[in-house]
C-alpha cells in the first residue's frame, strides 16, 4: 500500500511537470510565431527598400545636383537596408534557438510520457491488490460482527 501511495504521489508530480512543459511549449510556439511574423515584415521592408533604390537610379540625362541628391538618398537607403538585414539575421538566429528549445521540450515531454506509462503499468496491479485486501478485510470484519455479535467487541 505504501508503494502505491508513494507511486501515486510521483505520478501526480509527473503530471504537474507535464502541464508545465505543455505551457512552456505553448509559450515557445507563440514566441516563434511572433518572430516569424517580424521576419516577414522585415523582409517586406527589405524588398521595399530595394525597389526604392532601383527607382533612384538615374535614367537619361540629369543635372549634376540631381545625380548627387540621388546618390545621397541611395546611401541613406542602403544604410537602412543594412540595418534591416542585420535585424533579419538576428531574428533568424532567435527563430533557430526557439525551434531547438521547442524540440528539447518535446523530447522532455516524450520522456515524461514514458515514465508516466511505465509507472502506471507498475502501479495498477498494486492498486488492485490493495483494493482487494481492503474489501476482504471489510467483509471479514462484517462477518465477525455478524457471527460473534457486538457485545464481545
Amino acid at each position: 500500500m505504501e508503494a502505491w501511495r508513494k507511486g501515486r504521489e510521483f505520478v501526480g508530480m509527473l503530471e504537474r511537470k507535464k502541464q508545465v512543459l505543455q505551457q512552456d511549449i505553448v509559450k515557445t510556439d507563440n514566441n516563434l510565431a511572433q518572430v516569424i511574423l517580424q521576419i516577414q515584415q522585415y523582409q517586406q521592408e527589405f524588398s521595399d527598400i530595394n525597389q526604392q533604390i532601383k527607382m533612384l537610379t538615374p535614367a537619361g540625362i540629369m543635372s549634376r545636383a540631381d545625380i548627387y541628391k540621388g546618390i545621397r538618398q541611395q546611401g541613406a537607403l542602403l544604410t537602412h537596408q543594412q540595418y534591416v538585414f542585420h535585424k533579419i539575421n538576428q531574428l533568424e538566429s532567435e527563430q533557430h534557438k526557439l525551434e531547438q528549445n521547442k524540440e528539447q521540450l518535446r523530447a522532455s515531454m516524450t520522456r515524461l510520457d514514458k515514465k508516466h506509462y511505465k509507472l502506471n503499468y507498475y502501479l495498477q496491479p498494486l492498486r488492485r491488490d490493495y483494493i482487494r485486501r481492503r474489501d476482504n478485510a471489510a467483509e471479514n470484519e462484517i462477518q465477525e460482527m455478524a457471527g460473534y455479535g457486538r457485545k464481545s467487541f
